[in-house]
């Protein structure tokens, strides 16, 4: 009723039913005048939920619109579907010798390095020979070497101490480098730890990285006329001397 006369409802429909108005849900209620109306409800979310029957339905796959992926070596993006629901869709199909990276078709590659070769970075980062997605090996960083190490290919080494005693863990030895003084595996007595010698490489025994036979004396010695022929002669005439004057005796 409405201004002394009655009237008629502009729309009918069952109090407490609902349905779906593109994808939000509408309920029937009654207004002010006491007639039945749809209205608005809850809007379904876009991309995964549609508004079927009357409710919001979840989608049977839900993805970010604008999103890429790779499914085998093509290239799929996430793209609004029919009902409000986001699907994938191929786009496109990479070239022979792509692949397919991050929802993208890149170009062949190439090895950079030898897979499991160190080297140290600008920084004396170590860095590590690996196989990356692309199949091809590449440059890896590790974390920076420790105070008191220092990266040589690769590998962080402790550096010696200073002082006149230089000590390194069992089994290392001090050893110079261009980067500077760090312990490395010790090698055989006489070897350059960075460059040892291969004994088969002196089959006539001498001794590894000296050149002198076994037993010769060290040229520091001096402890015998062999190890400095020059003294040979004064050695002869000092014995003759000293027989003559036991001999006066």
């Amino acid at each position: 009723c409405s201004g002394g006369a009655c009237g008629t409802c502009g729309t009918s429909c069952t109090l407490g039913a609902s349905r779906c108005n593109g994808n939000r849900v509408e309920t029937c209620t009654t207004d002010a005048n006491g007639c039945t109306v749809w209205t608005p409800g809850a809007t379904c979310v876009e991309g995964t939920q549609f508004c079927s029957g009357g409710s919001c339905q979840n989608c049977g796959m839900s993805c970010t619109s604008g999103s890429r992926r790779c499914n085998a070596n093509s290239v799929e993006i996430c793209q609004p579907q029919g009902g409000g629901c986001n699907g994938w869709v191929k786009t496109t199909t990479c070239a022979t010798g792509e692949n397919c990276q991050d929802g993208a078709c890149v170009p062949p590659c190439s090895d950079e390095c030898k897979l499991g070769d160190g080297q140290c970075d600008a920084s004396g980062r170590p860095q590590t020979c690996e196989r990356v997605s692309s199949g091809c090996t590449a440059w890896k960083s590790a974390a920076a070497c420790d105070a008191g190490t220092l990266c040589v290919t690769g590998i962080c080494r402790q550096t010696c101490p200073g002082g006149e005693i230089e000590t390194c863990p069992t089994g290392e030895a001090c050893t110079g480098l261009p980067e500077g003084r760090v312990c490395l595996p010790a090698t055989p007595s006489g070897t350059d730890p960075t460059n040892p010698v291969d004994p088969s490489a002196n089959p006539g025994g001498s001794s590894a990285g000296t050149g002198k036979a076994p037993g010769a004396p060290h040229a520091a010695c001096g402890c015998s006329a062999a190890a400095n022929p020059a003294l040979a002669p004064l050695a002869l005439m000092f014995a003759g001397a000293l027989l003559r004057r036991r001999s006066r005796r």
